[in-house]
């Protein structure tokens, strides 16, 4: 299994669980005695989809802790993502705010042209790095813990 498709089964999982989580909650409301089975059915099931994720985030941050792409690990290009988007989303809103709240004829705090740029270079560069680690999805097998 690759990176990327353990990464949409573990999405896939995610809804999974909240969906029998939902189930035994109402369950539980409308619980007698013909729907304990039921319940503990469900409650096996939870379990089971949680031990799945378990497994499945274990595997996927053994692979991406282990992968290098041009000397860096994937996980600091990830965390370089992070950071990429934080400070873009910080200065739209600083961007927004100014293009609200000042008026025109004042002289802006900051130049709004070179504020767009650099936050242009800002997702430019987040979205270079999301398509190298979405490449890498796509090419590297999982790797169970242990392996390797």
């Amino acid at each position: 299994m690759k990176v990327g498709e353990a990464i949409a089964k573990k999405s896939l999982l995610e809804k999974r669980i909240d969906k029998i989580s939902r189930r035994i909650r109402s369950d539980l409301v409308s619980s007698n005695e013909s729907r304990r089975e039921v319940l503990f059915s469900g409650i096996k099931d939870l379990a089971a989809a949680e031990n799945e994720l378990q497994d499945l985030n274990r595997n996927i941050q053994t692979t991406i802790s282990q992968l290098k792409v041009s000397g860096n690990t994937l996980i600091s290009i990830i965390e370089k993502i992070k950071s990429l988007e934080r400070l873009a989303s910080y200065l739209e809103g600083i961007e927004d705010f100014i293009e609200l709240n000042v008026n025109r004829k004042e002289s802006l705090p900051v130049d709004l042209k070179t504020m767009r740029s650099e936050i242009d270079s800002l997702r430019k560069s987040e979205n270079s790095l999301s398509s190298v680690l979405d490449s890498v999805y796509w090419l590297v097998d999982i790797q169970e813990e242990g392996s390797g």
